[in-house]
């Protein structure tokens, strides 16, 4: 029988935009009538909305063979949405704790998580683990709340399992982080992300889909090609001082030494030369700027320059002096020469350099991959079919299967001691130049939905065949 628990007081703190400090007092209502969406339940009554299998992965991953759930934490929802999104991970739990979090961390992985528990032909379920009363966790004093999250999710975990122990078979739940450092603290089954799918049999390997973990190579050399990015406290006091601004970045699509960042309040856009002050900024992403004095301003070029990446760019490891890469930074070194050359007063606007990411808005990409320089070297040269996006350093197994062809690459980080973005393949679309590939190039370049429509959508259209009459 449903019943619902008194009103828990959800009690927080927080600070206003005018510096004062608010307290925060919400009541939660707690449920046991929440059903678990699994088709190995015997206790929920029945319902339309199940989506997780009876017997769900059964022998699909080599280090964990048993029936099994997967239960993602926050930090693989944001990094790896897009394996998630792959057709052959199916019976993913989402918790409500985890959700919460991920709107916290990326609005992005957010919205696309959204639509990923919303295709009715992925084999997920969202369960509202914050609302029932078994599974509803109280924040603990000077606990802090991404620890409280873990032991949520943990308890959730637990309570699934306990949920479906007479079910035949009663599957497990498993958690997946991203990195070990969790894996500890948690008493239930779990697996980094790249140990479960570095198991997995499915018919690709889907490595290549995972986004690395930082690669810390700030950490490792002291060969920087760009300035450090100001922290976001420093970016904030410059703000309200107007010794920063913040604007939208417009990288050119015939200069990529070249951009514009477009300010609230200013009539012309700040011009941006030179890949020191573009300093790592991507199209459309939000960037703080700083503005030089009205001497040093300049004017747009009229040059037309494409990206070439040196060698030990595209691999991405230190190499030595050749003349290959020498000139080729000579020449980078005489067009920005040139495009600060000096300009007729009246043509000049207002100039600048970045000096900070704001918010950085990195989507998936479509384009094509360079041939490899090195024929032991996993790392390849990511061409974007958009010519305002950079080149993309990526690592895959698959490269020499994705010469050739149309694919789908997500940038994972831009650090300091790289001159490209590091990405990771996400999919491929098909043969460059086949009508089908380039089409979904343009879909998804221009972010337009072409979907296949669900069997709720298709089920309302007539049944063939059907003619147009004179009633219609």
């Amino acid at each position: 029988m449903a019943c619902r628990d008194p009103a828990r007081q959800l009690i927080s703190i927080r600070r206003t935009n005018d510096g004062n400090v608010q307290r925060v007092v919400r009541e939660r209502y707690l449920r046991n009538d929440i059903a678990c969406g699994s088709a190995a339940c015997r206790v929920c009554p029945p319902s339309a909305n199940v989506r997780l299998q009876a017997k769900p992965n059964e022998g699909l991953c080599g280090k964990f063979p048993a029936n099994h759930y997967i239960a993602p934490n926050a930090e693989v929802v944001v990094n790896q949405i897009a394996l998630l999104e792959h057709p052959e991970i199916k019976n993913i739990l989402i918790f409500s704790t985890v959700a919460d979090e991920v709107e916290q961390l990326s609005l992005p992985a957010f919205e696309r998580l959204k639509t990923l528990c919303a295709n009715t032909t992925k084999s997920i379920s969202c369960f509202a683990n914050e609302f029932h009363r078994d599974t509803f966790v109280e924040r603990n004093p000077k606990e802090s709340k991404e620890s409280r999250n873990l032991r949520s999710l943990v308890v959730a975990s637990k309570w699934y399992v306990e949920h479906l122990k007479h079910a035949q078979p009663s599957p497990a739940v498993l958690i997946l982080t991203n990195t070990d450092k969790d894996l500890a603290l948690i008493d239930a089954p779990a697996m980094t992300v790249f140990d479960y799918v570095g198991a997995l049999k499915t018919s690709e390997p889907l490595l290549d889909v995972l986004a690395k973990p930082s690669t810390l190579e700030d950490l490792k050399t002291s060969t920087f090609h760009y300035p450090p990015h100001l922290k976001p406290s420093v970016i904030q006091a410059g703000l309200k001082s107007a010794k920063y601004f913040q604007g939208k970045f417009h990288a050119s699509r015939e200069n990529y030494l070249e951009a514009t960042v477009s300010v609230e309040g200013l009539d012309k856009s700040v011009l941006i030369q030179g890949h020191v002050s573009l300093n790592r900024a991507v199209n459309e992403d939000i960037v703080a700027i700083e503005i030089f004095p009205e001497d040093k301003w300049s004017a747009p070029s009229n040059l037309v320059l494409e990206e070439e990446p040196d060698v030990d760019a595209a691999s991405g490891e230190a190499s030595e002096e050749n003349e290959e890469n020498e000139k080729s930074r000579q020449l980078k070194d005489d067009m920005e020469k040139k495009m600060q050359q000096k300009v007729a007063k009246k043509d000049k606007q207002p100039t600048g350099k970045v000096v900070g990411i704001i918010k950085r808005n990195w989507r998936t990409y479509c384009g094509v991959l360079r041939p490899k320089t090195s024929k032991t070297s996993t790392r390849y040269v990511f061409v974007p079919a958009d010519r305002k996006i950079p080149l993309v350093r990526v690592e895959t197994q698959q490269g020499d299967l994705l010469q050739g062809k149309r694919i789908v690459v997500a940038i994972d980080e831009w650090p300091r001691s790289s001159k490209l973005p590091i990405g990771h393949y996400v999919k491929r679309l098909g043969e460059v130049g086949d009508k089908n590939a380039e089409n979904e190039v343009l879909l998804l370049e221009h972010d337009v939905q072409h979907d296949k429509f669900s069997d709720a959508v298709l089920a309302c259209l007539p049944t063939m065949p059907w003619i147009l009459t004179d009633e219609v």
